[in-house]
């Protein structure tokens, strides 16, 4: 995956999409929106709930375990940055060492991993779902969008149940025609084994499944909102990718591979779509649902 080439093929590539959105615009169609879950739709990240679920006394050790994490990955991102700069690599190349990364540590604490998640049957975690926040007129959104696009959910979540039970809780006809793809815990028994399973866990992974639900999935436009590092290979694949949050991560990369982020709300006319390397700022999800309703 390359973003930053140059030359003739980048520039007809890029007048095809201008031309298809802009041609789309003139019949009837249901844009694709694809959504990440965590700190996107939720307010927080929902994995702590499932150790939560699993065994309130684990929770410290999982606490511990979490910060341990957060800091080994921040000091990899911040060093594996720095090299990225001064060697002027591309995000994907960056973001290639990002995921070699994650998926060894992954692999690394595995065992860890599994003593927190292990024992959990799908009663106790749609029990846990109760617990899970979302964003102010995140589910809203949702259900306005729902008969009017192709909606689905893109997630590096680990337990599609979770997912799915969250999201029912609100509204049991938004998990209706709405494809979840999310990684799931492994069970036996009908209890978790502690192992996860699935093959989503980085930007690489989600640029190949969002690749595949284009594909797939009929449409004339897609659209693509997350909040994280994680998302922006699909934020910049995505016709339009939109951003939630004020990731300083997500900041770092954009400003050192000259991803430019502009407010969503310069695309009130459609004007300069199919840019390259630039991705729109939401300022709230009453703005996103006003965008995509555009299309109709």
């Amino acid at each position: 995956y390359q973003r930053r080439v140059r030359g003739g093929k980048t520039r007809i590539s890029q007048q095809r999409r201008v031309d298809r959105v802009y041609m789309s615009l003139s019949k009837p169609f249901k844009p694709l929106v694809v959504l990440d879950f965590d700190q996107t739709l939720t307010a927080q990240d929902t994995t702590r709930l499932l150790a939560l679920a699993s065994q309130v006394s684990k929770l410290e050790k999982w606490e511990a375990h979490e910060r341990l994490f957060h800091q080994n990955w921040k000091n990899f991102f911040n060093a594996a940055l720095e090299t990225s700069k001064n060697k002027k690599e591309t995000l994907a190349t960056f973001l290639t060492s990002l995921d070699r990364y994650e998926k060894e540590d992954l692999l690394k604490t595995q065992e860890t991993l599994s003593e927190f998640l292990k024992g959990l049957d799908k009663k106790a975690i749609e029990s846990a779902s109760q617990n899970v926040l979302f964003n102010h007129g995140a589910l809203e959104t949702m259900r306005e969008l729902k008969p009017k696009t192709r909606l689905a959910i893109l997630s590096v979540n680990w337990s599609k149940t979770l997912v799915s039970a969250s999201l029912c809780r609100f509204d049991p006809s938004l998990v209706q025609d709405v494809p979840i793809f999310c990684n799931e815990l492994e069970f036996k028994d009908g209890v978790s084994t502690g192992y996860v399973r699935g093959d989503i866990h980085t930007a690489i992974d989600k640029l190949k499944c969002f690749r595949e639900i284009k594909s797939e999935i009929d449409h004339s436009v897609s659209i693509y909102v997350g909040d994280s590092v994680t998302d922006l290979l699909a934020l910049l694949q995505a016709d339009f990718g939109i951003l939630v949050s004020d990731s300083e991560s997500c900041a770092k990369c954009c400003e050192v591979f000259g991803i430019n982020v502009r407010p969503l709300d310069v695309l009130s006319r459609l004007e300069k779509v199919g840019e390259k390397d630039v991705i729109y700022r939401a300022s709230s999800w009453e703005q996103i649902k006003s965008f995509v309703f555009k299309f109709q």
